[in-house]
């Protein structure tokens, strides 16, 4: 970050959330949230001692996605989901509504998710990939993040008396490095808003077209095997801060068609030199503004990069086909 730049504590609130845990355990916790979520979760099998992860999306019955997490399967009986502190509420409300009779327990994890850093000298972590290890009374649990990160947490919440020295909070440098990678969490601003394709999920591993029924299903296949979509994630900059959510506007949009269609959202930001990096969510390259006069420009480079698809990380390739299974949402801009 640059050094003339620094962003107001409300905007790194909103941009660099801490990440939080919710725990499911139970007889039937994977085949719980294999009904509720988009990923499929049998092509997780950890051995004893490890966790493998993938991320996925819930989604409202018009198919558009509420929130998203990283589920990190310990075993069949037992998984964390990893989630944006601010959406764990929400998180954790959504979910409870489908336990009824399921043999399977939701609890909010209360302690502190531990971030280290990767290190110059040697290679990051694998991403979705960790292992268990004892800890005291109870267990600790590291994962591989995409960006070269590793995410430690125990089963049993550290002792405040036994906490280490408070330190400058790591996830500003972690959610910059996150962008990056195009991992689309999901914020209050932006729930609700989009496909789960316009989030590259299932190039991240993230959305099957291959397992049974689950909430939305329906019009994620249909746009999947009848039609194409037409908004796609995109790397970009922006001139200066913009709230996740933010409708973002061509310059041929004209001012009657700004009430009724945005062909871009703000997905994430991070500081970067004197400007923002960007995520966001759009119908194709080009200059966009924001209706209070921003300036946002999708990078030629990561488009480039997005038609080869060589990676989770890019954007997924331009389609002019109508898009369907259209929502109020993408009628009139959040």
């Amino acid at each position: 970050m640059d050094a003339n730049h620094n962003p107001s504590t409300t905007e790194e609130q909103a941009w660099a959330p801490p990440l939080a845990l919710l725990q499911v355990t139970g007889p039937e916790a994977q085949p719980f949230l294999q009904n509720l979520l988009t990923a499929d979760l049998r092509a997780l099998a950890p051995a004893a001692g490890t966790i493998q992860a993938v991320p996925a999306a819930f989604l409202n019955p018009q198919g558009r996605v509420l929130f998203v997490v990283v589920v990190a399967l310990a075993s069949p009986q037992q998984a964390w989901l990893v989630v944006p502190e601010i959406m764990r509420a929400e998180t954790s409300r959504l979910l409870s509504r489908y336990i009824l009779r399921t043999k399977v327990r939701l609890v909010s994890w209360q302690g502190a998710i531990e971030l280290q850093e990767p290190l110059a000298t040697q290679p990051g972590a694998a991403p979705w990939q960790g292992f268990i290890r004892p800890a005291g009374e109870g267990e600790q649990y590291s994962l591989g993040w995409p960006n070269g990160w590793v995410l430690h947490w125990t089963s049993a919440p550290r002792d405040p008396a036994h906490a280490p020295p408070a330190a400058p909070s790591p996830w500003a440098a972690f959610h910059g490095q996150e962008i990056a990678t195009g991992m689309p969490w999901i914020l209050p601003g932006t729930s609700g808003l989009f496909l789960p394709q316009m989030l590259n999920l299932e190039q991240q591993g993230g959305l099957s077209m291959e397992k049974g029924c689950y909430p939305g299903q329906e019009i994620v296949a249909r746009v999947h095997f009848r039609g194409q979509v037409k908004r796609h994630l995109y790397h970009g900059t922006a001139a200066q801060w913009l709230e996740p959510g933010t409708p973002l506007y061509s310059a041929t949009t004209t001012p009657e068609q700004r009430g009724s269609h945005a062909p871009g959202h703000v997905l994430r930001l991070a500081p970067q030199g004197q400007g923002w990096r960007a995520l966001l969510v759009a119908e194709a390259p080009g200059s966009y503004q924001s209706a209070s006069g921003v300036a946002i420009t999708i990078d030629a480079a990561a488009d480039d990069q997005g038609q080869r698809k060589s990676t989770p990380r890019q954007p997924s390739p331009q389609s002019t086909s109508p898009e369907m299974g259209t929502t109020s949402s993408d009628q009139h801009p959040a």
